[in-house]
């Protein structure tokens, strides 16, 4: 399975993208030329609603692109190893990973993204890490015991002769 979309730099608007920079946009022309490669920006990444409360419930994180790169391939990262790959559909610039737990894989973690797209001379470039989302559910509840009352402690207390 080929996970990059074979696309020219000029076919998902690189020519056109720009970055903001001192409150005007600066072409990517620029900062390829400034970084002797194309920067990719990071994605954007969030937990979908409903927000598990369980091992058990289903987990939805979101990882999307800039509009400007569609049908990119995403890569959902729990800590330091990659757990999904998806390929965004061509009309859209972002994934929904659905990353469930259940039998004896625990669903919670760390989890970052990045994408991918065909750059120059059908390198493949890769955008930065996107910022972490933190899964975790509440430990488990154990039921506190009702105080004891003064007498019943006193009366475990006192050793009868």
């Amino acid at each position: 399975m080929n996970l990059w979309a074979h696309r020219d730099p000029r076919s998902c608007g690189l020519s056109q993208l720009s970055q903001p920079y001192m409150g005007r946009d600066m072409p990517w022309a620029i900062l390829l030329f400034a970084s002797g490669s194309l920067a990719i920006p990071a994605p954007s990444i969030f937990l979908v609603p409903p927000y598990p409360s369980s091992q058990d419930d289903p987990i939805y994180i979101s990882c999307t692109a800039p509009k400007d790169f569609l049908g990119a391939n995403f890569t959902l990262f729990r800590g330091e190893e990659a757990v999904q790959l998806l390929q965004a559909p061509s009309d859209q610039p972002g994934v929904t990973f659905n990353v469930t737990g259940g039998g004896s894989e625990a669903a919670g973690g760390n989890f970052r993204c990045q994408y991918g797209v065909m750059g120059e001379h059908s390198q493949p470039q890769l955008s930065d890490l996107s910022q972490s989302v933190q899964v975790s559910f509440p430990g488990p509840q154990r039921p506190t015991p009702p105080p004891q009352s003064w007498s019943e402690s006193k009366s475990s207390a006192v050793k009868i002769l």
